[in-house]
């Protein structure tokens, strides 16, 4: 997976969206048959346009057009030849229009694909990474606070590129404080993602045996090799990934077309491990997703650390590398992944999400307090 992102036209694997327009999008994919449309003499006549834009743009740059075109391409020729027609019938209302571009949507049970509201998109692409430094009062700024002598709360509400320097950060100046705390708890409920990078600095206090990362595979559309040149503008992106992203350009330039690897298959493995902290929790619900979901997949390889969570994670993560495209009405903006996982087909996670070891009880009052208490227990206090 890339540990990287775009800046806010371009939207890498995740935006903070995700949980609300995940959840809205897998609730039509599990009740099609809910769905039907009314001609109408009044036809809104911008919906067509909208909807043959969506389906064009897919067909030429979505990894997971390409995947189903590979499995089921009968059904998705018929469903886009029903729903074309019922575009040009659609009746001027804006929900009718959305109703018809979900439905086409919701047959690849995709985390990462969905329409957004031009002014909900223009006012939330935070989740890509610009060029802006966090403020002290911004919300989804890290922090690191003591719960008590044994146990540290790292709060990270977001992955953003943005928000590596100040993780890194944290981690540095409380090092004296981490390497003296036997039990820490990393919140990241409510985070939707950003670039794996910014995550890099956590993985030496979880780590006690191997991690297998899987790697993924873009497909090479000449929009697309545009989308990843563009992201050599991010000045957050690290050195090393400029690297991997140069050679990828070249590569989908001399194979356009096809699937191309991003990157290879890794196993990481650190020289020694971490004495403290001898037990970790990761908090994490619904609207945990994309690189997020991929910090969870390393952590839970540690010994020494649990996932807690009421719920599932999102479910956003095996088409990843979002392009953003608006869409001729300029009512909605359409966002789709330009990669795809190799743990597919075998080990999906967009259909289900990412379980936790540890589901939090719904009588619970307090996430953090209930993983303090596990916590605790494990640590001998």
């Amino acid at each position: 997976m890339l540990p990287f992102q775009l800046p806010a036209r371009g939207c890498a694997r995740v935006l903070m969206l995700t949980g609300a327009l995940c959840t809205s999008v897998r609730a039509v994919a599990a009740s099609p048959s809910n769905f039907e449309w009314r001609s109408s003499s009044l036809a809104d006549p911008l919906c067509a346009a909208d909807f043959d834009t969506l389906t064009t743009v897919a067909r030429r740059d979505y990894a997971g057009y390409q995947t189903a075109m590979q499995v089921r391409p009968s059904a998705v020729r018929a469903l886009t030849d029903t729903l074309h027609q019922a575009a040009a019938d659609a009746a001027p209302e804006a929900a009718a229009c959305e109703a018809v571009l979900t439905r086409w949507l919701s047959f690849f049970h995709d985390g990462h694909l969905h329409v957004v509201p031009t002014a909900q998109a223009s006012s939330h692409s935070s989740g890509s990474s610009s060029s802006s430094t966090p403020t002290t009062s911004d919300a989804r700024r890290p922090s690191l606070v003591a719960l008590d002598s044994a146990t540290l709360l790292f709060r990270i509400p977001s992955f953003d590129l943005t928000y590596k320097a100040a993780i890194d950060s944290l981690l540095s100046a409380q090092a004296s404080r981490l390497a003296h705390a036997p039990a820490l708890i990393i919140d990241v409920r409510g985070n939707g993602g950003g670039g794996d990078a910014a995550f890099a600095g956590l993985i030496p206090l979880l780590y006690t045996n191997p991690i297998r990362v899987i790697g993924a595979d873009a497909w090479a559309s000449p929009a697309n090799a545009t989308y990843f040149r563009d992201f050599l503008r991010v000045p957050e992106l690290p050195a090393s990934d400029r690297v991997i992203v140069r050679r990828l350009v070249e590569e989908m330039e001399r194979r356009p077309n096809q699937f191309v690897s991003i990157d290879r298959d890794t196993v990481f493995r650190f020289a020694t491990v971490s004495a403290t902290p001898r037990a970790a929790a990761v908090l994490f619900d619904r609207g945990s997703g994309s690189t997020t979901e991929e910090f969870l997949l390393q952590a839970q390889r540690s010994r020494k650390t649990t996932l807690f969570s009421r719920t599932r994670s999102a479910g956003a993560l095996d088409y990843a590398n979002v392009r953003q495209v608006q869409l001729p009405s300029g009512r909605w903006q359409f966002r789709f992944g330009t990669s795809r996982s190799r743990r597919l087909p075998k080990h999906p996670v967009d259909r289900a999400g990412i379980a936790p070891t540890v589901q939090i009880p719904p009588d619970v009052g307090d996430d953090v307090t209930y993983a303090r208490g596990y916590l605790a227990a494990r640590v001998g206090r």
